[in-house]
């Protein structure tokens, strides 16, 4: 009897279990199975076609193409945001907060503005949805050959960083196209920009420039960014007037941060944290503070560089001193390493205030 109740109670529990199961499987399997839908090809949503291919278009023109962004699934999925990848592409009309219904699609006009790119282009037109709590995300693609009728390189001026009272130079090289017989105008000079301009003629006798930019730093003052573009006349009646950009940081030798400080009460316990930053290898000495013709050593510090070959530092120290808060300004007075014999003093200045 006691064995007939086991079976009993085995069988009955081995059926609720398999009940569950089955059960189970019911919940899970159609999950999986959308899964595999869309990893077989069909994407929620997307960009219809994928890939837009311009064929080979000229310098400054605006091409205009339309992508459909449709909606396979079964609801309604809302555009979060959309961009292009560059800035000669642009999308022509509002499409962000759109709503798509299942099944359904929205037209997004672009339009491509060559400019004066040459050759392969690959621009990208991107939007992020949602539905239902779940995020999605659309690429198009649009392809083309820009025909131009020049190319230069590199794109930009870059001087990087010059160091005051020094120069830098780049040079830029423009080569004729479809406009075989391209002339280009040397730009005007400036006090910071200096050009000149040489012809040469490659083999296959296309015209050949280069353009020679050299920045001048100013001699003093504190660093600070440069940056515009050299306008140069061409003969291409698409692109007679081509812009290059151009950057440049002039660092001061060494500078100190911040240059002012403000106390709020003369008999405050404010802290002061000072960063210095040098071009060279270099050694602080030691910090005066000064009121009017009267000076005192606050701190001897000799702190130097880690190593002779580190060409860009920082030096922090923490100064707690009531001579500094009584006095007009601060100076850190610097031995900078020019060379590996040559060394030449440098007095940073930080003017102290109190309200």
């Amino acid at each position: 009897m006691k064995i007939i109740e086991k079976c009993g109670r085995d069988t009955l529990l081995g059926i609720l279990v398999g009940g569950c199961i089955i059960g189970l499987c019911f919940l899970v399997l159609p999950k999986f199975h959308n899964k595999k839908n869309i990893q077989a090809g069909q994407l929620v949503v997307a960009f219809e076609p994928g890939i837009i291919k311009l064929g080979k278009v000229f310098q400054a023109e605006t091409v205009h193409r339309e992508f459909k962004l449709v909606n396979h699934g079964t609801n309604s999925i809302r555009v979060l945001s959309a961009r292009t990848s560059c800035m000669c592409t642009v999308i022509g009309g509002e499409i962000g907060s759109a709503v798509i219904p299942p099944k359904g699609s929205i037209n997004v006009p672009v339009e491509f503005h060559t400019g004066s790119v040459n050759g392969f282009v690959n621009a990208k037109v991107e939007a992020l949805l949602e539905a239902n709590g779940s995020r999605y995300y659309a690429i198009g693609v649009l392809e083309g050959d820009v025909l131009g009728d020049f190319d230069f390189q590199p794109r930009m001026l870059d001087f990087g960083t010059v160091e005051l009272g020094q120069t830098a130079t780049r040079t830029v090289k423009i080569t004729a196209g479809a406009c075989k017989d391209l002339v280009i105008k040397l730009p005007e000079s400036s006090e910071r920009l200096q050009l000149a301009l040489t012809t040469n003629k490659l083999l296959s006798g296309v015209n050949s420039y280069e353009l020679k930019a050299t920045f001048h730093a100013p001699v003093e003052g504190a660093s600070q960014p440069f940056s515009g573009s050299v306008d140069v006349v061409t003969s291409s009646e698409r692109v007679p007037l081509l812009k290059i950009p151009i950057f440049a940081m002039a660092r001061a030798e060494a500078e100190i941060e911040p240059s002012l400080v403000v106390f709020a009460q003369t008999g405050s316990n404010d802290e002061l944290r000072f960063k210095i930053n040098s071009l060279r290898p270099s050694r602080i000495l030691r910090v005066v503070a000064k009121n009017g013709t009267a000076s005192e050593v606050v701190s001897t510090l000799n702190a130097a560089t880690d190593s002779e070959g580190t060409w860009s530092l920082t030096h922090n120290q923490r100064l707690e001193s009531l001579a500094i808060k009584k006095s007009d300004r601060i100076d850190f007075e610097l031995e900078v390493q020019n060379g590996r014999e040559s060394v030449e003093a440098r007095i940073l200045s930080v003017q102290i205030k109190s309200l």
